[in-house]
C-alpha cells in the first residue's frame, strides 16, 4: 500500500506565469507564503516552544535525509511546505518562534505547530481531553501571531493590497488534531459532532485573514486517517469487512470524507461572500506536478519539457492544474475567468463602429504594429482591454455586430462603440451641443447584452454559474460626452455635466447586477489634460496652466473631481450590493505616470515629444481636427513605441500595454484583479 504524501493537498493549486514589473520573466506567481496548520507543515515551532510532550523530534534520526540533524520537523526531511517553497523559487518558511530582530520576511512565515488544533485550548479542557495537547498554539493563537507581524511586512492599506495579492496563505491542513485527540482518549462517537465545530473554527480564520487583506488562499482538507499506521493499529480490527482492497480502515476514511464535504461546502459559502478572494481546494493530484512533462519531482525537466522527446502527458489532466510547469490546464483557467463583457467607447472598441464605416485602405496606420492591418481598432496595436484578454487566456473579445449566426460567444462579446457616450443621444439634442458622433451609447449597448443574454445561458441557475466566472468591464465611458461640451462650457461650467454622467454608469451597473452579473470593472478617465486632441482644442497661451509635464491642470483637474464623483458612487453601490465585487480601475493614476516619467516604462524622455500625436498634420502637437490620422496630409512618427498619444484622441498600443499592466499586476484597480495566469508581455 502507497499512501503519497501529495494527498494532503487536495486542492487547486495554480501554477501561473507572471512576470515582476522590474524584473526578468518569472514562472513564479507568488512573493511570499504564510502558512498556518500542525504537524504536517511546522518547520520548528513546536521545538522552538520546548517541545516538551514530544522531546525526539529535536534528534536523529528526525531531519536525517536532506537535512542531515534534526530541524523541528516532523519527518526523515522536507515536508509538503518545504517542496511548495521549493516549487515557487522560495526559501523554507522560517519559523515564527524562531525569528530574529532585523530578520527578512518578505518571502513568508510559518505560523504552524505540530498537534496544533483547529479549536481552542478550553474546548478540550471542558471535554477532559486537556491532558492529550501536545500545545496551547491553536490555529487561532497562529493567527494572532500573524497580526502582530504584519506591520513589519507592510504599512498602508495600498502597500499590503500590493504584497498580499502576490502572497499565498496555506490554511492547514488542520482539524487533524482535533479528531486523534478525541479518538485516542476512545471517545470515538465524539468525532462526527466536532465536524462543524471544526469546519467553523477553519472558515473563521479564513475569513479573518481575507479582513487582513489575503486573496489567494489555498485549505487542504484532511487525510485519508483509515490508511495511516498509527489509526491502523490502534483501531485493529478482526472483520475484514472493515478494510477496504489498499488495507485502509473504511469507516474512518469515510469520516475524514465527511469532514473535506462539510469544509469544501463552507468554503463556497465563502467564496459568495468573498468574491475578490481565490480560495481553493479541489484537484485531486495536480496539485504541484505538471500533466505534461519529462519527470522529475515536479514533472519538470528542461530537458525534455512538454511535447520534447522523453515527455508524456497524464492520463486525466482535468485533475491537474498545471499543465506542463509553466501554464495552466483548461480545468485551471475554467476557475479564473471564463468570459469577458465590454461597454465602452473607442478606447476598448475593437470592430463595431467599423462595421458601420467605409473600411480604411489596408494602409492605413491603424493596427500598423500588431496587427499589420486595420482592426477595427483606434490605435496602431492592441487596446488595453485586448491586454486583459490575453492576460486571462482568453481570446480578443468579437465586436458585437461582427457576430455571425452560432458564433460561440461564451468567451465574451465587446459592446463598445467608438464615439459612444454615456448620456442617451437625446440629451445632447435637448441641450443643443454637438451631437455625438454615434447614437450607440452605453443604454443601447445594455440593450444589445439583453438581447444576446438567452444565447449565452437560460435558466437562472445556468446564468448564476457563468456569470459568477465573468468579467464585466463598463467603460471607459464619458470622455465623448466631455469632448462634446468643450467648445460650450469653461472647465469650471463643465463640472454640471458630471452627475448625470455618473447616474448614467451607475444605472447601466446596477442593470447588469439585476442581470446576474457579480463582477464588474469601473474605469475612470484619463488625464485628458495630457491628451494632444484636448491641448490643441483648448490651446492657451498662459504659461500658467499648464504643469510642468505641458499638461492642462485645470482639465486634469476636472477629471479628479469627476472621477472622484464615479468613486463615491461605486462605493454607495457596493454597499448596497454586497455579494458583488465593483472593481475601480484607476485610468488616471496608471497613465499619468507615463507622462511624469516616460522613460521608465521606455517612451522618449523628450518632454515636448511625449505630448505630442505620433500620427497627424503638423503643429504643437500634431493634431489638426480638420485632417485625421491616415489621411494624405498625415505622417506617422518612426517609432510609435517610444511616444504615448496615438492620433490625438487615443493612446499608442505600447502606453494601453503599459496601463493594462498597471491593473493587472500593479496598483491601480481597487479591489484587485484575480492573479491572472500568462504576463503581459
Amino acid at each position: 500500500m502507497k499512501v503519497y504524501i501529495l494527498l494532503i493537498i487536495i486542492t487547486s493549486f495554480a501554477f501561473g506565469f507572471l512576470e515582476k514589473v522590474d524584473s526578468k520573466p518569472s514562472p513564479y506567481p507568488f512573493e511570499a507564503i504564510f502558512n498556518f496548520g500542525d504537524s504536517l507543515s511546522d518547520t520548528g515551532n513546536f521545538l522552538a516552544s520546548g517541545a516538551i510532550l514530544f522531546p525526539v523530534i529535536g534528534k536523529l534520526p528526525y531531519g536525517e535525509t536532506f537535512f542531515k540533524h534534526a530541524t523541528g520537523r516532523c519527518s526523515d526531511g522536507r515536508l509538503v511546505i518545504d517542496f511548495i517553497a521549493e516549487a515557487y523559487g522560495l526559501p523554507y518558511l522560517p519559523p515564527y518562534l524562531n525569528l530574529t530582530k532585523g530578520q527578512n520576511i518578505h518571502h513568508g512565515v510559518n505560523f504552524a505547530v505540530a498537534g496544533a488544533t483547529a479549536l481552542d485550548t478550553e474546548f478540550f479542557i471542558k471535554k477532559g481531553l486537556g491532558n492529550f495537547l501536545w500545545t496551547k498554539n491553536s490555529l487561532n493563537i497562529q493567527l494572532g501571531w500573524f497580526k502582530n507581524l504584519k506591520p513589519s511586512l507592510c504599512t498602508t492599506k495600498q502597500d499590503c493590497d500590493n504584497y498580499f495579492k502576490r502572497s499565498l496563505f496555506l490554511v492547514g491542513e488542520i482539524g487533524g488534531n482535533d479528531y486523534n485527540y478525541a479518538a485516542f482518549a476512545g471517545n470515538i462517537t465524539q468525532l462526527q459532532a466536532n465536524v462543524p465545530l471544526v469546519v467553523e473554527a477553519i472558515t473563521k480564520t479564513i475569513s479573518e485573514l481575507i479582513a487582513e487583506g489575503a486573496v489567494e488562499l489555498l485549505v487542504p482538507g484532511n487525510l485519508p486517517i483509515g490508511c495511516s499506521a498509527l489509526y491502523l493499529t490502534l483501531f485493529r480490527s478482526r472483520n475484514i469487512e472493515d478494510y477496504d482492497k489498499n488495507g485502509c480502515l473504511k469507516a474512518f476514511n469515510g469520516f475524514a470524507e465527511y469532514h473535506n464535504k462539510e469544509l469544501n461546502l463552507a468554503l463556497e459559502t465563502l467564496r459568495q461572500k468573498n468574491p475578490h478572494a481565490r480560495i481553493m481546494y479541489g484537484f485531486t493530484s495536480g496539485a504541484l506536478r505538471a500533466c505534461c512533462g519529462g519527470g522529475g519531482p515536479f514533472n519538470f525537466n528542461i530537458s525534455a519539457r512538454c511535447g520534447h522527446i522523453g515527455s508524456k502527458a497524464c492520463a486525466d489532466p482535468s485533475t491537474y492544474a498545471n499543465w506542463d510547469g509553466i501554464h495552466l490546464t483548461e480545468a485551471a483557467y475554467r476557475h479564473i475567468a471564463k468570459a469577458i463583457f465590454n461597454f465602452g467607447d473607442s478606447i476598448s472598441d475593437s470592430g463595431n463602429a467599423d462595421k458601420t464605416h467605409p473600411p480604411l485602405p489596408s494602409n492605413s496606420p491603424y493596427g500598423s504594429t500588431y496587427f499589420k492591418h486595420p482592426a477595427g481598432r483606434l490605435s496602431d496595436g492592441r487596446l488595453i482591454i485586448d491586454f486583459i484578454a490575453e492576460a486571462y487566456g482568453l481570446p480578443f473579445l468579437p465586436a458585437y455586430l461582427n457576430l455571425t449566426k452560432d458564433q460561440d460567444i461564451k468567451k465574451g462579446v465587446n459592446f463598445a462603440f467608438a464615439g459612444a457616450t454615456a448620456l442617451d443621444f437625446e440629451y445632447f439634442i435637448r441641450n443643443g451641443v454637438d451631437k455625438p458622433a454615434t447614437d450607440k451609447s452605453l443604454s443601447i449597448q445594455l440593450g444589445w447584452f439583453k438581447k444576446i443574454k438567452p444565447s449565452i445561458c437560460k435558466s437562472k441557475k445556468e446564468c448564476d454559474g457563468f456569470f459568477k466566472k465573468s468579467l464585466f468591464l463598463v467603460g471607459e465611458i464619458g470622455g465623448n460626452d466631455i469632448i462634446a461640451h468643450l467648445s460650450y462650457r469653461n472647465v469650471t461650467e463643465l463640472r454640471e455635466l458630471v452627475p448625470p454622467m455618473v447616474e448614467a454608469i451607475t444605472n447601466a451597473i446596477i442593470t447588469l447586477i439585476e442581470e446576474g452579473v457579480v463582477e464588474l470593472a469601473v474605469p475612470g478617465n484619463f488625464p485628458i489634460g495630457c491628451i494632444s486632441g484636448v491641448l490643441t482644442l483648448v490651446n492657451s497661451t498662459q504659461k500658467y496652466d499648464y504643469d510642468q509635464f505641458g499638461c492642462l491642470i485645470s482639465y486634469n483637474t476636472f477629471i479628479e473631481y469627476y472621477n472622484g464623483q464615479l468613486k463615491q458612487a461605486i462605493e454607495t453601490l457596493r454597499q448596497k450590493h454586497p455579494r458583488v465585487k465593483i472593481m475601480y480601475f484607476d485610468y488616471y493614476n496608471d497613465a499619468k505616470r507615463l507622462f511624469q516619467t516616460p522613460q521608465q516604462y521606455g517612451f522618449t524622455s523628450d518632454k515636448n515629444e511625449i505630448i505630442k500625436a505620433c500620427c497627424g498634420a503638423s503643429g504643437t502637437y500634431n493634431v489638426n481636427v480638420n485632417i485625421a490620422c491616415g489621411s494624405p496630409a498625415t505622417t506617422v512618427c518612426p517609432d510609435p513605441s517610444k511616444v504615448i498619444n496615438w492620433d490625438g484622441a487615443h493612446f499608442t498600443e505600447a502606453a494601453y500595454k503599459q496601463i493594462a499592466k498597471g491593473l493587472v499586476e500593479g496598483p491601480f484597480v481597487n479591489p484587485s484583479l484575480k492573479s491572472p495566469p500568462f504576463k503581459i508581455a
